[in-house]
């Protein structure tokens, strides 16, 4: 699919309305006299009611906020997405296929599979010959269902009826048809294969949920009737609402532009006009990986920066209270001993991570929160986040 429809697939679902929660904490949204979204009343707001009139194709990919504390990395989901996965017409099209024959099955409403077009009992598939499952369980009414569980149903009823599917960031677990056992495999394997980037290290401004298909082999029926292709299936869905814990969009399908969607949710690199860069993988810790002198070691030029002796009290004790709050036996050794003592320390006896060595001394500033800006510890120049 070409990257527009991928585009307005996900301009359409960063902006679909979740709905509230009778106990949510989004309050009541606030909008100016223009229409635009300006706050909450007594609530920390909703992401569809914030992204109504956003322009997100003309938003930063990447952005940062420097405090006392630190700096701080947020990455735009939008772009995040747009360069990493494409719409996937014909799956999505297959899926929604699905929940409606399910729907129709289990109300018997087979008038309305006539309506859509869809030859169910023509093409016999197997699974619709009753008794559905081994223990007798008839075809859910979607309608009623959780859209987690959905992705989880449809993921196990490919299985039975013959796909052979792979889950993990590479397809690595592989079932092949395991008719009469979709059940078992959906409660043993897939649930455990659905990913919320809310649960470990992320860096994106909404959460995604999500479940990764690598579809390895497509029975016959299904790729002449409905022109389906073998390929890495990215289900997806983005949490729109207030509370993580509900509030998600419905699963749209899309496919992997790059291998492991979602292997990189927290990185992070920064860098300087003379290539001084680093990177995380975990928003906490930062790695140098820019260029080194022939002896392997970085170049140092202590000119930029001033002597933490020359510095006022007040500065002093604004960065030990800092320093405070991170202590150093939370660092690995062999992280700190890539980086030297940063000239501004006073109280410790060691770089305690790479993001303090970031947040340094020039011309007397320490925390520049003011200008939001950044300074290389090695050279004194300001860092950029670098956008991909």
């Amino acid at each position: 699919m070409s990257d527009n429809q991928t585009r307005a697939i996900l301009s359409e679902m960063l902006r679909y309305n979740t709905g509230t929660a009778l106990c949510d904490s989004g309050g009541t949204p606030q909008y100016d006299a223009q229409g635009n979204y300006i706050g909450s009343h007594e609530g920390y707001g909703r992401a569809y009611e914030r992204n109504q009139r956003r322009a997100f194709e003309a938003e930063d990919a990447v952005t940062y906020r420097v405090n006392k504390y630190g700096f701080e990395i947020t990455r735009s989901v939008y772009h995040y997405l747009v360069n990493r996965l494409r719409f996937h017409e014909e799956w999505d099209r297959f899926y929604k296929w699905w929940l409606a024959a399910e729907t129709a099955l289990a109300t018997e409403d087979r008038d309305e599979l006539e309506e859509q077009s869809v030859k169910l009992i023509e093409l016999g598939f197997s699974l619709y010959n009753e008794p559905r499952w081994d223990n007798g369980e008839r075809a859910k009414d979607r309608t009623d269902t959780h859209y987690m569980e959905d992705m989880e149903d449809f993921a196990a009823w490919l299985i039975a009826e013959g796909f052979e599917v792979g889950f993990g960031a590479y397809g690595e677990t592989s079932f092949d048809t395991l008719k009469g056992r979709w059940r078992r495999v959906a409660e043993d394997t897939i649930n455990r294969s659905v990913i919320n980037t809310y649960n470990g290290e992320c860096n994106l401004d909404q959460t995604l949920q999500y479940l990764v298909l690598t579809i390895k082999e497509v029975p016959d029926v299904y790729v002449e009737n409905f022109g389906l292709e073998c390929d890495t299936l990215v289900l997806m869905q983005i949490h729109n609402g207030a509370d993580v814990r509900g509030g998600y969009t419905p699963p749209r399908i899309f496919s992997e532009v790059e291998e492991a969607f979602g292997y990189d949710v927290a990185d992070a690199n920064v860098s300087c006009l003379n290539d001084h860069r680093w990177h995380t993988d975990d928003n906490y810790h930062w790695y140098y990986d820019g260029p080194l002198n022939e002896a392997g070691d970085l170049d140092h030029s202590r000119d930029a920066w001033v002597d933490v002796a020359d510095l006022p009290d007040e500065l002093k004790e604004e960065m030990n209270e800092y320093f405070g709050t991170h202590p150093c036996e939370d660092v690995p050794d062999e992280q700190a001993e890539l980086f030297p003592v940063a000239p501004y320390m006073t109280d410790n006896p060691k770089v305690i991570s790479v993001v303090d060595y970031l947040v340094h001394v020039k011309e007397v500033v320490a925390f520049d929160s003011d200008k939001n800006i950044l300074y290389c510890p090695i050279c004194g120049e300001p860092l950029e986040v670098m956008q991909w």
